[in-house]
């Protein structure tokens, strides 16, 4: 007859029924709409992470963008370089004169206040964490001083999250350099060897008092 449902339910249960029959059509409009709401959220949420995540890799594997990030950090260190007292560019020194740079403590520090320095390593994928420490990290060498070499191989490798194949990569090396420290072990134990059994014959040569001849045989 064209009543709603809440007339009906008035009229055959009474305003109880009625009343527990519009709260829960309330209830179930408003959750309907929230689990709609939130996996348009989540599916927006993913979209953007996914997004970010191949802008990275396309960051990454930009080698261009990579060269002009890296030249604009080393012109900036050569700007604020105690021996750039004429003000040149990076650009003009010669590769000899430019493998000679050395990057002090002091000097990278006031570069990591400066706005343009984050902004470059943040263009370059570096985390802030990684920054802290940097030049402790590139430091290889433990000389003081990094060169702009180290620093351009170090940022390149520090680039991004941390990978399953570079966790791997460290595993790969620490178990060639532990194989070839036991063959340098069993070459050493070899060498003592020969040694103990050169030094055990010279005593009996010795004990007999006879000189040893430079033609006696020497055990082997």
């Amino acid at each position: 007859d064209g009543k709603p449902i809440f007339v009906h339910v008035t009229e055959a249960h009474g305003y109880g029924y009625a009343l527990l029959y519009c709260l829960t059509t309330v209830f179930m409009t408003f959750g309907i709409f929230n689990v709609i709401a939130a996996i348009y959220v989540e599916n927006t949420v993913a979209a953007a992470k996914f997004n970010e995540i191949r802008q990275r890799q396309l960051r990454l594997t930009d080698q261009k963008v990579f060269t002009m990030r890296i030249m604009s950090l080393m012109e900036l260190v050569w700007r604020h370089h105690e021996n750039n007292n004429s003000g040149t560019s990076i650009v003009d020194l010669s590769p000899e004169d430019a493998a000679q740079v050395q990057i002090t403590p002091e000097l990278y520090e006031r570069l990591t206040k400066m706005r343009e320095f984050q902004d470059i390593m943040k263009e370059l994928d570096v985390n802030e964490e990684a920054q802290l420490d940097l030049f402790e990290t590139l430091d290889v060498d433990a000389g003081g001083t990094l060169d702009l070499e180290e620093l351009v191989q170090g940022i390149s490798k520090l680039r991004g999250d941390a990978r399953r194949s570079d966790v791997v990569s460290v595993s790969l090396m620490v178990r060639a350099v532990l194989e070839g420290l036991a063959d340098f072990q069993d070459s050493v134990d070899e060498q003592f060897g020969l040694c103990g059994e050169a030094l055990r014959y010279l005593y009996g040569v010795a004990a007999r008092g006879e000189p040893p001849s430079p033609m006696s045989p020497m055990p082997t």
